[in-house]
């Protein structure tokens, strides 16, 4: 495990704990996770692991520990486009098991994620235990022994990054029946994304509600029903603003501006934002957008 940041106390050399590939799995398989995640669906939560090998007798004589020290191994997580952040699974290790092979994982909502996600693991200390009277040794619980560089991943997929509600239609401002309806300001896209847009699921919709919570395959058409009926409002919206065709570069991360403009380039990477919207005016252009999407594509 590479030491990015300079501590003031013994940390362990890098080849006391060693990692392999991070992977991501889901029901039917398990595969590399890439940098690049094309089919990355917000409503879904993504889970993550990793296979490591950490020699923790090593790990305390380096580090100037007595054998009585307990440490954890524990993964993170950490968003660009939500400002959120968290842990995964922990792992407590001690002397008395001195090497240790794992596949510790991560798993985080869909909704808690956009633009990307940053993936890394921190060996911390727990308890120094009894004094070794090493004056470099680690003391202080919480303590960072090691942190292995970040897996940056770009999140692009069929659906926009924002928070999902489920609710009950009745006696809201939505039609009662509606399986779900797209809530945003699009006369504002400096606004952050977590904040102002909302994608309201209709609770009393027993086949929709478990289209966006179950992700089971017979219901994949109404989930592309959903992310092509998001991604035809949101590009639509943002095209009519001038602004936004005029300076695509200017919103921050976490804003709507940024988050639309990220979707728009994923499936026009080279056109011009004003050709973009001459061309969203045309009978086709809908058209095209369901083949971008790859639109009811996947066999059930």
């Amino acid at each position: 495990m590479a030491q990015i940041l300079k501590f003031p106390y013994l940390t362990p050399l890098p080849s006391r704990v060693l990692l392999g590939s991070w992977v991501v799995i889901n029901d039917t398989e398990t595969k590399t996770l890439e940098n690049f995640l094309s089919d990355w669906d917000p409503a879904v939560s993504l889970t993550a692991a990793i296979p490591v090998t950490i020699d923790v007798q090593g790990v305390l004589d380096d580090c100037g520990l007595a054998a009585d020290a307990r440490m954890r191994l524990v993964t993170a997580w950490k968003s660009s486009g939500t400002f959120l952040r968290g842990c995964g699974e922990a792992v407590d290790l001690v002397s008395s098991t001195p090497y240790h092979e794992m596949f510790i994982k991560v798993n985080v909502q869909g909704i808690k994620l956009a633009e990307s996600l940053e993936l890394s693991l921190q060996l911390l200390l727990l308890h120094p235990g009894s004094n070794t009277g090493n004056p470099f040794a680690p003391y202080l619980p919480g303590s960072v022994l090691a942190k292995s560089p970040p897996h940056r991943v770009l999140l692009e997929g069929y659906g926009a990054r924002f928070p999902v509600e489920v609710i009950d239609f009745t006696n809201t401002r939505f039609p009662t029946d509606a399986g779900w309806c797209l809530y945003w300001e699009p006369s504002d896209l400096y606004q952050s994304v977590m904040a102002n847009v909302r994608l309201y699921i209709n609770s009393r919709h027993e086949r929709v509600k478990r289209a966006v919570s179950e992700d089971r395959p017979e219901d994949f058409d109404i989930r592309d029903a959903i992310r092509y009926d998001v991604a035809r409002t949101l590009i639509h919206g943002a095209l009519a603003v001038d602004e936004f065709v005029d300076h695509p570069e200017s919103y921050e991360p976490g804003t709507i501006g940024r988050a639309v403009k990220n979707m728009i380039r994923m499936y026009f990477q080279q056109i011009d934002f004003r050709e973009l919207r001459s061309n969203s005016k045309s009978e086709d252009f809908d058209a095209i957008l369901q083949e971008k999407l790859h639109l009811f594509w996947q066999e059930a």
